[in-house]
């Protein structure tokens, strides 16, 4: 969504929505009703019913015992909190009679909800207050009071400048924010998250120096240690970049740095980076940066449930406006400059789409001197 309105022209808000210890304060009656609109099992409902229903806490007052019914909440760590709470959002929801929101396709977004992290989407500073306010006075009705201080908002640059005032406190209007994990922005959306990354995979290292630097453990357990933990760190959610050649360097070099480190090797010593990889067996992160775009790719395309996953990566506005110079780089970029425009079609076939490498949209197509 953040890619295609900054590139077409197309006025785009966020706000991102924080709740007041939201699973412990959502009303356990308005769970219930959700599950019943829901049109859930009645197998199903009765168990959920009975597991949500009769909770106690007990204090001690004077060394007395007092018991105190909980009427509120969903259970943490409990596998169906999560669940149970998105379910309720979305009933919540579904009841606001909300204008606006980006048209894709014919249909108006207006909201992504995660659990209890939710997104809220508009045209302009003006619309998201709308919107807030409504969900301000419906959250409370099911026990839920959204967190002013921590609601942040944030504009690309074709909206106009504005407050958003939410009963006398205004809402903070930020550059970037993280939302899931990831740090969303409009302008240097790549730099920002690639650093990040990068800082988030020392930290790991940092964590287990003692046991990647011992020289009594085999580099065996050293590589399953950087594959486990180090390597997610560096790569999460990087399946969903708009892969450049600056991100896929700066990333290659912290891999070489780690993996110099690991085989105390300086610079000074001379050794290839071709060589240190032979003696670690490390995965190139190159290599796995598009094996995890790949896949994630090929989900995307073969979905078949009408999710805004699928639907806004095939979208294409009407009208679009797009600014003078060469377009950046996009998500979908390496997919269309193998494949073409029906990439998606290959990815239907599982064992076809399996044989595609990503890793050669960077070379030129044709003879030789083909641009």
């Amino acid at each position: 969504m953040v890619e295609k309105c900054n590139e077409l022209q197309i006025p785009l808000c966020l706000a991102f929505v924080d709740y007041k210890k939201a699973f412990d304060s959502v009303e356990r009656n308005a769970v219930l009703n959700a599950l019943d609109k829901c049109g859930v099992n009645p197998n199903y409902f009765d168990l959920l019913t009975e597991m949500t229903t009769g909770c106690s806490t007990e204090i001690k007052l004077f060394g007395d015992p007092c018991y105190i019914n909980i009427c509120k909440r969903v259970r943490q760590g409990d596998t169906t909190s999560p669940k149970l709470f998105a379910v309720t959002l979305e009933t919540l929801f579904s009841e606001l009679d909300w204008d606006g929101g980006i048209r894709v396709d014919g249909e108006r977004l207006t909201h992504l909800p995660f659990a209890d992290d939710c997104v809220l989407f508009a045209h302009s500073g003006l619309e998201l207050q709308d919107k807030f306010l409504q969900l301000q006075v419906e959250s409370k009705k099911i026990g839920l009071e959204m967190n002013l201080s921590k609601t942040k908002w944030m504009r690309n640059s074709l909206c106009r400048e504005s407050r958003i005032n939410i009963e006398g406190q205004i809402i903070e209007e930020v550059g970037s924010y993280v939302y899931l994990g990831q740090q969303l922005s409009f302008t240097d959306n790549i730099v920002g998250e690639c650093s990040r990354r990068r800082n988030a995979a020392w930290f790991s290292f940092n964590r287990r120096r003692t046991s990647l630097l011992d020289a009594n453990l085999p580099m065996k357990i050293k590589a399953d240690l950087f594959h486990s933990t180090i390597l997610p760190a560096l790569l999460y959610g990087l399946d969903c970049w708009p892969i450049t050649k600056a991100v896929e360097d700066k990333l290659s070099v912290t891999q070489r740095s780690v993996e110099r480190r690991i085989c105390k090797i300086s610079l000074r010593d001379q050794v290839t980076s071709d060589e240190i990889r032979r003696r670690t067996g490390f995965t190139d992160v190159v290599q796995e940066i598009y094996k995890r775009k790949q896949k994630w790719a090929g989900h995307v395309a073969r979905i078949r449930d009408n999710r805004w996953t699928t639907r806004l990566t095939c979208w294409d506005p009407l009208d679009p406006k797009r600014p003078r110079g060469r377009p950046k780089t996009r998500w979908a970029g390496p997919m269309v400059k193998l494949l073409g425009q029906l990439w998606m079609r290959r990815a239907q076939d599982w064992k076809s789409w399996s044989e595609v490498d990503l890793r050669g949209w960077r070379k030129p197509r044709g003879g030789v001197g083909s641009r």
